[in-house]
């Protein structure tokens, strides 16, 4: 919430704000002006009008790391324009199109070799220690190989989204759930390469899935800040969404 007061520093001074916005290579269209997200199911101020009680709350999910039981390792080689890399990585797919868009160069022109690949529970997709890798062997015109260490893995590659979560339920007194609210201010921390995929499936499952909501409405925003970035870890948003609301 720091990082999204007016004259808080600026995680990317390009961007103007810490709440992000999208880009032109990331457009979200779902966006609203100001930056958040929302869905809406029904009529939320008549179902709390309609409730016996109102419980409500504010709940913060902790930073959690992927921790695979390999850390990352990346090979990769240039033959003039053309990549090969080999890759520690979960979904090969998702890297070739990255290294592809990165280079800008074909997808033909890119080879991606994933022969085994140790529980990434998320974390080994997308994987831009390959690009990092690619950038050095082309400059060096040599075949480079990045083997990170535990320590390299916490602090240079993404960790499970963090939320702040303020929620407002209604119920009547048999129990009956009349209306749901939820906010989320989600920490992405200084980048993402997965901006809002996590939040509107935390949302989407908290305002339609979890429960027979009538009526339920749900936002939220992305904040970049000074910490770690970032990225899918199983669950992939749910957790942390539902967390605060079985609370």
């Amino acid at each position: 919430e720091e990082a999204m007061k007016p004259d808080a520093a600026l995680a990317h001074e390009e961007y103007g704000t810490n709440i992000y916005h999208g880009t032109e290579l990331v457009q979200i269209p779902r966006l609203d002006e100001d930056g958040w997200l929302r869905l809406q199911v029904g009529d939320v101020d008549k179902g709390f009008d309609e409730a016996d009680y109102i419980l409500d709350g504010t709940y913060e999910t902790p930073l959690a790391y992927n921790c695979s039981p390999m850390p990352r390792a990346v090979i990769c080689e240039w033959a003039g324009d053309k990549l090969t890399c080999w890759a520690d990585t979960q979904v090969p797919l998702f890297l070739w199109q990255d290294l592809s868009n990165s280079f800008g160069i074909p997808q033909s022109h890119v080879r991606v070799i994933a022969n085994h690949s140790v529980g990434g529970y998320g974390g080994k997709q997308p994987e831009k220690t390959a690009t990092l890798t690619a950038i050095m062997a082309r400059r060096t015109g040599r075949p480079v190989k990045a083997v990170f260490s535990r320590a390299e893995d916490f602090i240079g590659t993404h960790h499970r989204i963090t939320y702040k979560n303020y929620n407002k339920i209604g119920v009547k007194r048999d129990g009956t759930i009349t209306a749901m609210y939820s906010k989320i201010i989600a920490n992405w921390g200084s980048d993402t390469a997965v901006p809002y995929i996590c939040q509107s499936t935390g949302i989407l499952d908290a305002c339609t899935m979890l429960y027979e909501w009538q009526n339920s409405k749900a936002e939220t925003c992305g904040v970049l800040t000074n910490t770690i970035g970032y990225g899918p870890m199983n669950g992939f948003g749910d957790p942390e969404a539902i967390y605060s609301i079985e609370r």
